[in-house]
């Protein structure tokens, strides 16, 4: 068993949504991080049914919404949504 130690000004703790825009965020400003996950691959199922317009403008300035976009519903899948309370 080797001794292995990293030193890093920022350790982020989880490769979800905002860990992985944080870890982005910081690269850009030049502030190295690291960014532990404990998943291997990507998710099978979504964790996210929608995207808030908050969360765009931030992934708009990172320049990855078209990225994001891309991965969503095809423009043409309704997405109407209605909430009811009683019938």
């Amino acid at each position: 068993v080797t001794d292995k130690s990293l030193s890093t000004p920022v350790l982020i703790a989880g490769g979800g949504p905002v860990g992985i825009t944080l870890a982005i965020e910081l690269g850009q400003r030049g502030v190295d991080c690291i960014l532990l996950n404990d998943n291997l691959k990507t998710a099978q199922h979504p964790k996210a049914n929608a995207i808030s317009s908050r969360s765009m403008e931030h992934f708009r300035r990172l320049g990855i919404a078209n990225t994001i976009r891309s991965a969503g519903l095809d423009d043409d899948h309704p997405t109407d949504v209605a909430y009811f309370t009683s019938l």
